[in-house]
């Protein structure tokens, strides 16, 4: 190449060619770490959190927890974003699949029952009976 074409570009031909040369050509060292989910929740505060912390932790995606639980995989990004809450009929698998209950202990007997009987209720295998 001409000195004329360096002129507007390069301050000498010397630096163009130091350019082109890497900084540790003799230095092949590949750093590897495992990658931190950046979709981790920061604080757990409801049901969703604690369902995509377990997610997260067992490394499954989203489909692959959603057939775990039975539903399908819209749900459970519903649920991980705090959308909507898991119905009566899949609570029990969701509290299964976290291996603990989230939900705040009640103060009264009849919210106790109710929480009691949700986490115990499984999805129905028979249609009810119509009245006669």
């Amino acid at each position: 190449m001409a000195e004329a074409e360096f002129q507007g570009h390069f301050l000498d031909r010397q630096q163009y060619i130091r350019s082109l040369i890497p900084a540790l050509p003799f230095c092949h060292v590949v750093l590897r770490q495992k990658r931190q989910s950046t979709e981790y929740p920061i604080t757990i505060n409801s049901l969703g959190d604690h369902l995509k912390k377990r997610r997260l932790d067992l490394g499954l995606q989203m489909e692959q927890t959603a057939g775990r639980l039975g539903c399908h995989p819209a749900s459970v990004a519903n649920w991980e974003r705090n959308r909507t809450t898991p119905g009566i009929a899949h609570l029990p698998r969701v509290l299964g699949f976290l291996g603990y209950d989230p939900r705040p202990i009640e103060a009264n007997i009849g919210a106790k029952l109710k929480r009691h009987r949700e986490a115990a209720a499984g999805p129905r295998t028979t249609a009810p009976r119509a009245l006669e």
